[in-house]
């Protein structure tokens, strides 16, 4: 045998620790946190950009006399806006629950855009922002669990706990936070004064907030549905999405009518679509696509328990 040289063990440690270092030892959900955080950066520096313009074109039609053209611009950065901030509020769903990352643009989000209520509606609008964010942070669970959509980094198969009687259990309480949480901040609002139906109240207002976040955020899902089809599928469902906003401007102009009404639809719709593109784009140019979630499944473990086995 010929004696290894002295250096041999000091290589090898080293080659391991190599090793131990590359990209394929680090955990999936922490592998990809920097790409997540620039990404959310990049998103809320547009979101903080729209905020300062519609700050700048409200001032100007207060202090001037703002044509209807300025008074579009506005609706449409503020639609622009809010489905900007939308997406970024549910990618704290997009990626897994062990990433600290994905808090970023949620967050964010949400402390600009309470500075930006707080300084318009002097305070009065950080109530019903409030009321928002608890209700699409519940919906988009909710929603999420029955989706199982994400972001993943080109593709890579992502997993989804299936459904469990956990989920099941927790939504009678989340259901029931969804209608207490506008009651109590409204009444707070106005006084703390409370009326004597507050039980049917909870489920009226439960309702509302339902069908209020549930429709913002299903359209995110129908986004990625659009972009995960291949070929002509993709642009002939992005030229129906658009004539489907332009609708009702569409109608009114066949009609030989004023599309002076409908016009506000229009840009409206479009301008909401384009903030949750904008929202999107970030992470695009990052390598993330959106994936469906494969299901998984934890096989019941039994074992037999005779009585001798009892001390």
């Amino acid at each position: 045998m010929h004696p290894s040289p002295p250096n041999s063990i000091d290589l090898t440690n080293q080659a391991s620790d190599r090793e131990r270092t590359e990209p394929e030892h680090v955990p999936a959900e922490y592998r990809y946190d920097n790409a997540v955080v620039q990404a959310s950066l990049i998103g809320l520096l547009i979101q903080f950009f729209l905020a300062v313009t519609i700050a700048m074109l409200l001032a100007f039609i207060r202090f001037a006399s703002g044509t209807s053209l300025v008074q579009c611009l506005v609706l449409g950065g503020i639609w622009a806006e809010f489905g900007l901030g939308l997406f970024l509020c549910h990618c704290i769903y997009l990626f897994p629950r062990e990433s600290p990352s994905r808090i970023v643009g949620a967050s964010g989000s949400v402390v600009i855009a309470g500075i930006q209520l707080a300084t318009a509606t002097a305070g009065y609008g950080l109530g019903p922002l409030f009321v928002f964010v608890v209700g699409i942070s519940i919906t988009g669970w909710l929603m999420h669990r029955v989706f199982g959509a994400g972001l993943s980094m080109r593709r890579v198969d992502v997993y989804q706990d299936a459904f469990n009687t956990k989920v099941l259990l927790l939504l009678a309480p989340l259901l029931l936070l969804l209608g207490i949480v506008p009651i109590v901040t409204f009444a707070a609002m106005g006084g703390g004064q409370m009326t004597a139906e507050f039980g049917s109240m909870i489920v009226y207002a439960a309702i509302i907030m339902l069908g209020v976040c549930i429709v913002p955020i299903f359209t995110i899902y129908l986004g990625f549905f659009v972009l995960r089809l291949r070929g002509g599928l993709s642009f002939a469902a992005f030229v129906f999405l658009f004539l489907l906003a332009a609708a009702p401007m569409i109608l009114e102009w066949i009609q030989f009518s004023r599309v002076s009404n409908s016009l506000w639809v229009t840009v409206s719709g479009l301008s909401y679509f384009f903030g949750l593109g904008l929202g999107y784009l970030p992470f695009y140019l990052r390598g993330f696509r959106p994936v469906w979630a494969k299901r998984k499944h934890r096989p019941d473990v039994e074992s037999s328990v005779s009585f001798d086995d009892v001390q």
